[in-house]
């Protein structure tokens, strides 16, 4: 069964393995965080059984980018070693444009799409939709242990 962590993982490890000097935060980011930096919130999910064993999971996610700052706290797009916002922006998306990825034992369709954009931040919004299976396999019901069939004539 996948779950909204392991979708995490994967989106985290996805980013930081395209911008390894960005710091990724997930869920929250502290008083005085570092920049550049990515934040990867899960946002919402949710399920619609689809038979007996499966279900249809959609999990939404926003990832924010939150780029280093000039000295009067606007984005520094100026700077030879900083990525300007709509470059970070085009990268993210750039990564999720297969519509696919790897999270847990499974391949998932993803989505993703410009969320909006403040001054020194971008946001991009992410869909995932995927079936999986209703139980584990611990939960599964009992096999049976035997059969006793009769037969006439015999």
């Amino acid at each position: 069964m996948v779950k909204i962590n392991d979708v995490i993982d994967e989106i985290n490890r996805l980013i930081i393995e395209k911008y390894p000097t960005f710091t990724a935060y997930i869920d929250d980011v502290p008083k005085n965080f570092e920049r550049p930096s990515v934040l990867i919130e899960f946002v919402s999910g949710n399920s619609k059984r689809a038979n007996y064993k499966t279900v249809n999971q959609v999990f939404y996610f926003t990832i924010t980018y939150f780029s280093n700052l000039n000295n009067y706290h606007d984005a520094d797009n100026h700077d030879a070693d900083n990525l300007g916002l709509n470059d970070v922006l085009c990268g993210i998306l750039e990564i999720f444009r297969t519509g696919i990825i790897g999270a847990g034992d499974r391949s998932i369709n993803i989505k993703a799409t410009t969320g909006g954009r403040n001054d020194n931040e971008i946001y991009i919004d992410l869909q995932t939709d995927f079936y999986d299976d209703v139980f584990d396999d611990e939960e599964v019901i009992a096999t049976m242990k035997e059969i006793i069939i009769r037969r006439k004539g015999a």
